[in-house]
Parts: C-alpha cells; sequence; structure tokens
C-alpha cells in the first residue's frame, strides 16, 4: 500500500474555506483565486502564498471571475455597467475587452 504524505503550510492569509470554491484556475505552476475582493496566489514550486494585484480601477460593487485566455491569468467582470475582460502579460493588466451596456440580463455562467 502506498502512503501518501502531507504537511501542512503556514499562511497570514484567511482560511482557505472562507473563499469561493469555484473560482481557482491554474496558470504557470500558480494557483489563483478570488477571496474578499482579493486575487490570491499560491506557487506550487515554492509552497508560498501572496496577494496578487488586481487590475487598476476596480469597481467593489462588480461580480467577478477569474479565467484562463490564451494561457494566461485573466479576470472577468461585470455590472449594469458593462463588462470587461483584463489579461495579465508579462508582469501588469491589459483590458483586453469593454463592453459598456447592461448586459447582467445577458449574462448565464461566462467561460473562458
Amino acid at each position: 500500500m502506498t502512503r501518501i504524505r502531507s504537511r501542512r503550510l503556514r499562511s497570514r492569509f484567511t482560511p482557505l474555506a472562507q473563499h469561493r470554491a469555484n473560482s481557482g484556475v491554474f496558470v504557470n505552476s500558480h494557483v489563483y483565486w478570488l477571496g474578499d475582493d482579493e486575487i490570491y496566489d499560491f506557487d506550487l514550486n515554492t509552497e508560498t502564498f501572496k496577494l496578487f494585484p488586481s487590475p487598476p480601477g476596480d469597481n467593489q460593487e462588480s461580480e467577478k471571475m477569474l479565467g484562463v485566455l490564451k494561457g494566461r491569468l485573466s479576470r472577468v467582470s461585470w455590472c449594469s455597467l458593462g463588462l470587461e475582460v483584463w489579461v495579465m502579460k508579462e508582469e501588469s493588466w491589459s483590458k483586453e475587452i469593454t463592453i459598456q451596456e447592461d448586459i447582467c440580463h445577458l449574462l448565464g455562467p461566462v467561460c473562458l
């Protein structure tokens, strides 16, 4: 029988159970997820947690979702003012799509 070894990692972040379970994405040996309007990053190589910068001009009232677009971390946000898709390129966020209309009634689950 094979034994699985596990260990506990120390973190200064709030417990993972408080974050949305369906918001995590995997990109380049990192797992990113949303929680409390923050982007969290777990590096699988170094086994370390850190806060990841959000796109500029973040609207706190919008709905948000992380995804992977063209192999890069992306974030979609939408509210009654419209929809934005941001993609992380190199070390900064780039706005890829902006729709400035109330499209919330058209949106079901958004998939990237």
